[in-house]
């Protein structure tokens, strides 16, 4: 189980003030933490800026189906996705919505049931023979794509 991270942001009083918003509370002048099923802790650290090219990830929180509406209400952070029930065929419904940070990395705030019971393992396996070869032929069409020279 992840116990924390730490993440760069470009003004660290906005992006505290962002996490403060959406339920984590300030332990130090950089770090946050959130009580819930375990403690987690938030790490922020200010750079001059941040280039994540197509690299990036979204951070996902389970909270209650009550906190996703709240979270999304009281944060004042720019909206990628208002709350919204996922419907899962065969599986959970998941309430979710997406919010972005003052850097504009998204996050995600999930209900705490639909997430568990959508990370269930299904002991499905992963085909990875067919995925490298996906990969491949991916990757030479994005080549002929490519703009020339």
């Amino acid at each position: 189980m992840v116990k924390g991270i730490s993440t760069n942001v470009t003004n660290l009083e906005e992006s505290m003030r962002f996490w403060q918003k959406v339920g984590f509370t300030k332990e130090t002048d950089n770090s946050l933490v959130a009580a819930g099923h375990n403690i987690f802790s938030l790490s922020l650290h200010q750079v001059e800026s941040i280039d994540r090219g197509e690299a990036f990830g979204r951070l996902a929180f389970s909270c209650t189906d009550a906190d996703v509406q709240t979270v999304h209400d009281q944060s004042g952070a720019k909206v990628l996705n208002a709350p919204v029930t996922l419907k899962t065929e065969g599986k959970a419904d998941v309430v979710v919505t997406i919010l972005l940070t003052p850097d504009d990395q998204e996050i995600c705030f999930v209900n705490d049931k639909g997430f568990r019971d959508l990370s269930q393992e299904t002991n499905e396996q992963i085909d990875w023979e067919r995925y490298h070869k996906q990969t491949e032929v991916m990757a030479k069409y994005r080549k002929m794509l490519a703009p020339k020279e």
